[in-house]
Order: C-alpha cells, then structure tokens, then sequence
C-alpha cells in the first residue's frame, strides 16, 4: 500500500511503521477513531479488529468498501470519474446514495488542498499540473488500485459509528490492543486552532474524561497526541515515546514532536516478552508485507489495465504482466479478483 486510502488530516500512515514496534501481541485491535484507518490497514492481521469513526461520510466509505459488489460499482466509478475542478466542487454537496457519497468523500480528498476536505473542511481545487514528477491528475489516475487493496484487507473488519469510549470499552479486555488517535487538543496544534478541522472535535473536558476512561482499561493502550500539561498531569504512569515527524496540512509542511503515551499494561506486555509480530521478528515483518502490499498493487494496477482495455480480466492476462504464476495468483492473490 503505497499511498493513504485519505489524505486525512492527522492520519498515521507516515508513522505507522514507527507505531508497530510499541505494539505488544493482541487478539483484538481497536481503533476508535478511525479515520483513514492508516494503521489497521497496514498492520498484520488480528483475530478481532474493530474499526470505529463518528464521521458519518468517513463510515459511509469504509462501509461500501467492505461490501465487494459496492466497492467494485466504487472502483469503476472512480476510474471514470475525471480529475476536474468540477467534481471537485459537486463532492461537496450532499447526497443519499452511499456509493455515490462514498466517491465525494474521495474526490474531496484526494483533488483537494490539505487534509480537511475528506471530513467537508473547505479546502481549494489541487491542480499541480507543472510538478516535476507525478501531477496531482498522475496520482488519481493510480488511486482505484488502492480501493481494490483497502476492499480485501477490510474483510472481517467490524467497521462501527458510535462515540469512540463507547466503542473502546465494548471490546476492551486483557487481550485486546487498543490504539488511540483522537483529534489533538485545540492548544497543541500550530493551525485550525480555533476553529478546527473535524466534524467531531473535542474539548479540553473531552480529553480530560477520554484519558480517564482509558486509564480504567483491562487492555493495553498506545496512545497519540502531542505534547501537552493535561496529558502530563494524567497520565504520569504511562511511558511516553517521541518522535519528530514531518506533518503537511494546508499548504504549509512542517516539523512536529509526535507522542505515543503506553498505559503501565502495555508497557508490561512489552517488557515480558509478549511481543509477537511486532519486535523481534518486526522488522522481517515489516519487510515481507511491504513486498507482498507492493505485488497486490502491481497486480490491482495489472487488472485497471484490462479493464481500461476493454480486455477481459483472467489470471493468465494478469499473470503475464506482472510475472507472477497463476497458481500463485489462485493461492496468495485470489481476493483480487473477487472485488
């Protein structure tokens, strides 16, 4: 998975490989406020996982996508559908129809400036047609095999819509990994500090009562923020790890201290060797799906083409383009072609 299903503001997918590390073995994952879904949609499977956004447009999509017959009708939609300025600006009128919903989310996202515009934050039209590599218009072209990757890993997700503490608490349990994104607080952020960026924004009181209900958990809890005295105050058991991280929202790029805050559990699973996929074996871990996610999207943008084409779509087209043997594509692959 080469680009973030969203370009969406506060999204982890620069980070996500950094995150994995402070993830001790789990049965169930959690992710509450969802989002792009960065972190899940790379992460090595788990027996349970749960995804969860209050969004109503951000649930509609991961909602179609994990439908196959609705994301497919998704797909060629958006192969269809023209990088313009057009329908950029129709993206943000309302509409009832999911899959149609499901493609404005999209549109806003990927032809918008920023990161605001998959949540309805206004943002202009990106038009990058002088970049010296891929354009704005070069990136939606390749967008759809991203879809075809996010509709097969979501299979056996249980995608939700409720109040994110809610959620957390209905899965918690001493086997469960809850990773924790919520929306910065408002004094933390360099922009939008006034008048946000999500739908669902949270107040100083909804951290405080967040942090409280998190520290209540049987699970292990790995949580985002940036730096900040409430969560200093509240979380003075917890291990903080840092990170300095390039962030790029409206039009500027910066340099931001990110920071994971590890509840006295996790911390423990980690340090007793309950480590699972993510330490020693991380980084072959991470290296064996880094090539596997880059053959599925060779073999999603080999049958984009047949389909361009107007050519039928069978294993033998798909495997004499991309050099993969049928019977591979049959065992490892055969999701692909479902969607």
């Amino acid at each position: 998975m080469h680009t973030p299903l969203l370009r969406y503001h506060g999204g982890k997918y620069r980070l996500s490989k950094w995150l994995y590390q402070f993830f001790p073995e789990h049965k169930t994952y959690t992710e509450a406020f969802g989002g792009a879904a960065s972190v899940l949609l790379r992460k090595k499977r788990s027996h349970g996982e749960v995804y969860n956004d209050l969004d109503e447009d951000i649930f509609n999509l991961f909602n179609v996508l994990r439908d196959r017959s609705n994301a497919s009708t998704l797909i060629d939609l958006c192969h269809l559908t023209p990088y313009s300025r057009d329908e950029f600006k129709l993206a943000y009128e309302f509409t009832d129809d999911p899959i149609e919903r499901a493609r404005r989310t999209i549109v806003r996202s990927a032809m918008g400036f920023g990161s605001g515009g998959a949540s309805g934050h206004p943002t202009g039209f990106r038009c990058e047609a002088s970049r010296k590599y891929s354009t704005s218009a070069h990136c939606w072209q390749k967008y759809p095999p991203v879809l075809r990757y996010v509709t097969a890993r979501l299979q056996g997700v249980n995608i939700e819509n409720r109040p994110a503490i809610s959620c957390i608490e209905k899965h918690d349990s001493l086997d469960t990994l809850h990773y924790v994104d919520p929306p910065y607080l408002f004094e933390t952020r360099k922009i939008n500090s006034s008048g946000g960026v999500y739908r669902h924004e949270m107040t100083s009181g909804d951290h405080e009562t967040l942090l409280n209900s998190l520290k209540a958990l049987d699970g292990a809890v790995v949580l985002s923020g940036y730096p900040s005295d409430l969560y200093a105050d509240l979380l003075t058991s917890w291990k903080v790890e840092t990170k300095q991280a390039c962030i790029s929202a409206g039009s500027g790029t910066g340099v931001r201290t990110e920071c994971i805050w590890l509840n006295p559990y996790c911390v423990e699973k980690l340090k007793s060797g309950a480590i699972g996929m993510h330490h020693t074996s991380q980084g072959a871990y991470v290296t064996h799906h880094m090539r596997a996610s880059n053959t599925e999207l060779e073999i999603s943008n080999a049958i984009s083409q047949l389909v361009n084409n107007g050519e039928k779509v069978t294993k033998t087209a798909v495997s004499n383009i991309v050099g993969v043997s049928r019977e591979h594509l049959s065992r490892r692959y055969k999701h692909l072609f479902a969607a």
